[in-house]
């Protein structure tokens, strides 16, 4: 039996990243080196090679020190064979350390998901546990769903019956300890009357209610109601606006939920209300509307609203407009007000709020400022205790963020808004209310960041806010960090041509991944302070990552980094397999720039290869190099030769220096380079070298004969 709800959907989603993470191979040496902004990269997936791929994040705790996670195929000791397991990831003194997570069961057919989780508690303690086969005793048979809870010490607790369609858990609290789901199994008695769509659920310790009812605990609708993944419960779970479809004329078919979507509010300590009922007492207001819910703040005092209908007497147009309900003080105001007649209307996509609902971000379809803006393309507003403001006209709507007060916006738009923006392609800009202007945070040194390439904000928001902690934002609660993703090569430690992950903080961009792996890295969630960013990545960054090229999580933390055991440098000519073995041991990994401020800046040097460097070349292609490093950081090395006047890479190899001094680093060399070398006999390789802003180039000869001379 498939899954079909939100967890589906999630793996659904990520069918592109598995399938890229079953084929790709990375070469690369274990090294440890720090990213910009004072961070530290710490390993948090698995230390060990295991058979499981990691592909997808589930949840951050509050505290950022556990990190939940998929994998196809289950890890050691897991206690089932889930196709896709979840592990839980713990960080400790030493470093980070897996966890297998789920309960055992046992299957009479072939189930592709029986068993996922659907919410943690905020510190990833407990989980709440979707399972249509039976994962303790009392619970129901396999093929009906039940809902558990799975905590820290591996006990498993059987809470209710979800009956035999698949709910979808919308919300959490943080405890675990309250949930809200929607369904279409009719799980109490009063939910019988409905005969279409899901009815609104909480369970509360115990106690499960049905939500979308009036006062009497009848049905609003027999028509079904639904909530929305993003924003329709509060963190507390005790707040649950959700949208209902009332009945009407019958269609042709004889289906009678043919009326307008309301909205309603039902508090878990009070009555359920109509937020979306007019207010509109002029003879002239226009009929009853739909009205979609857009979203509400965290604790729910404020709710938003788009429709056509005129539920104030301020709203004199015909076109959808943006309201905004408060709670405690029962009022509704018009937002996005435009003259009588106008076609102007906003658009009921993108959204973005402060934490208070003072300030909200939208598009609109129109002019709803008169001479400001376009009437053909969508335009930004900024609504706030002042007023309405035209922000920019954009090609297309984009998704919005913003900091937790909402004085800071992010975006990424091919729309030009600052002077130098000429390349056509996506930007990330940052608006500031109290500037009042737009800031390009894509770009780099030297005009950096007008390469024919898009730049992103990565948010994986689209995992469901089922899981508590909101970390997967890009921009921090602040405003003054934003973490984004592009190819292009804006520090002059990117040279990799891949996607990587970059931070803007107060005016200064810099690498959060390596800017080296041939793979790049995807992001992977952020703590709200931005103090943590998780990336997903093939390169091996740290000795500890010896999994052989296979995807990990990383962190890059501030103030972060652990000690590393490595193998001790062998003595003798490696190349020529003359090394013998070393003891294991240890050596302080680089913390962060914070604490660890690196060496002295200086020159790269390539030492000779050895002699036996051409044979190994031709017999193998691959040959270890040595070079001096003159402070701790990520070295590449790039070997090109010329071929009608046009340079070929012909070698590639990454190392890291953990402090000053000598660094090996195993070159792979091209199939190409192999065939012209046993031919010539002899052929000249321009060797580059990068660490960080250093560069420094030497020319090498290799023979077929197994001599190399500078």
């Amino acid at each position: 039996m498939l899954l079909k709800g939100h967890v589906s959907r999630r793996l659904l989603a990520s069918s592109s990243l598995v399938a890229g993470l079953m084929i790709s191979f990375i070469t690369a040496s274990p090294c440890a080196a720090a990213p910009g902004n004072g961070r530290a990269w710490e390993l948090v997936t698995s230390r060990d090679p295991v058979a499981s791929i990691v592909f997808q994040p589930l949840a951050i705790s509050a505290q950022g020190d556990r990190y939940a996670y998929f994998t196809v195929g289950s890890g050691p000791g897991a206690p089932a064979g889930d196709l896709a397991a979840t592990n839980l990831a713990t960080r400790e003194a030493s470093g980070w350390s897996t966890t297998p997570l789920g309960a055992p069961y046992s299957l009479s057919k072939i189930a592709l998901f029986p068993s996922t989780p659907s919410a943690f508690s905020a510190d990833l303690g407990e989980a709440v546990w979707l399972s249509s086969v039976p994962l303790s005793p009392g619970a129901p048979s396999e093929g009906e769903y039940g809902i558990y809870r799975l905590s820290a010490d591996g006990s498993v607790a059987f809470l209710f019956d979800a009956g035999s369609e698949q709910p979808e858990l919308i919300r959490a609290s943080a405890d675990t300890g309250r949930m809200v789901l929607t369904t279409a199994s009719h799980l109490l008695p009063d939910d019988e009357a409905r005969i279409n769509g899901q009815s609104v659920y909480s369970w509360s310790n115990g106690t499960l209610s049905l939500i979308d009812v009036d006062d009497g605990g009848h049905l609003l609708s027999p028509c079904g109601s639904a909530v929305s993944a993003d924003y329709g419960v509060t963190h507390s779970a005790e707040r649950i606006f959700f949208t209902t479809q009332l009945p009407g004329e019958p269609d042709e078919w004889g289906n009678p939920c043919t009326g307008p979507r309301k909205v309603f509010m039902h508090d878990t300590n009070g009555a359920t209300m109509d937020i979306s009922a007019s207010e509109c007492t002029r003879t002239d207001c226009n009929a009853d509307q739909s009205v979609s819910f857009v979203g509400a703040t965290p604790s729910g005092s404020d709710a938003f609203l788009v429709t056509s209908q005129q539920l104030t007497n301020a709203d004199q147009d015909e076109a959808p407009d943006l309201y905004r309900y408060n709670v405690a003080g029962h009022d509704l105001e018009l937002l996005s007000s435009s003259s009588a007649g106008s076609d102007a209307g906003v658009l009921s996509d993108d959204f973005a709020f402060s934490e208070d609902g003072s300030t909200v971000y939208f598009f609109s379809s129109g002019k709803l400022i008169p001479g400001l803006g376009s009437d053909n393309e969508p335009n930004l507003y900024l609504a706030d205790n002042a007023g309405l403001h035209f922000l920019a006209t954009l090609p297309q709507e984009v998704p919005l963020q913003s900091s937790r007060d909402g004085a800071a916006l992010v975006l990424a738009t091919a729309a030009p808004l600052e002077e130098g923006d000429t390349d056509g392609y996506n930007d990330v800009y940052l608006y500031r209310v109290d500037s009042g202007e737009f800031v390009r945070l894509s770009k780099g040194a030297a005009g950096a960041g007008n390469g024919p390439h898009d730049a992103t904000l990565p948010s994986s928001s689209s995992l469901g806010s089922a899981f508590p902690s909101p970390p997967f934002n890009d921009i921090s609660s602040d405003g003054h960090r934003v973490f984004f993703s592009t190819e292009e090569q804006l520090t002059p430690d990117d040279y990799n041509q891949a996607p990587d992950i970059y931070e803007w903080a107060r005016g200064a961009t810099e690498l959060v991944s390596s800017g080296t792996g041939a793979g790049g890295a995807t992001f992977a969630g952020a703590m709200p302070d931005g103090t943590t960013v998780f990336f997903n990545t093939a390169e091996s960054l740290l000795p500890a990552d010896n999994d052989g090229g296979e995807h990990d999580i990383y962190a890059a933390r501030i103030g972060g980094g652990f000690d590393e055991e490595v193998e001790a440098p062998p003595g003798g000519d490696c190349s020529a397999g003359e090394c013998e073995s070393s003891p294991t041991k240890t050596r302080p990994g680089i913390r962060s720039l914070e604490s660890h401020p690196g060496g002295r800046k200086g020159r790269l040097h390539m030492f000779s290869l050895p002699p036996s460097a051409g044979r190994r070349v031709v017999k193998t292609g691959t040959v270890a190099a040595t070079i001096f490093s003159t402070e701790p950081g990520i070295v590449h090395i790039r070997g090109e030769v010329e071929v009608g006047g046009k340079e070929r890479t012909v070698a590639d190899g990454t190392a890291g220096a953990i402090r000053a001094g000598k660094v090996r680093v195993k070159l792979q060399f091209a199939a190409f380079l192999r065939r012209r070398l046993r031919h010539e006999t002899a052929v000249t390789v321009r060797f580059t070298l990068r660490q960080r802003r250093l560069r420094t180039e030497r020319s090498m000869r290799l023979l077929w004969g197994g001599h190399c001379c500078a």
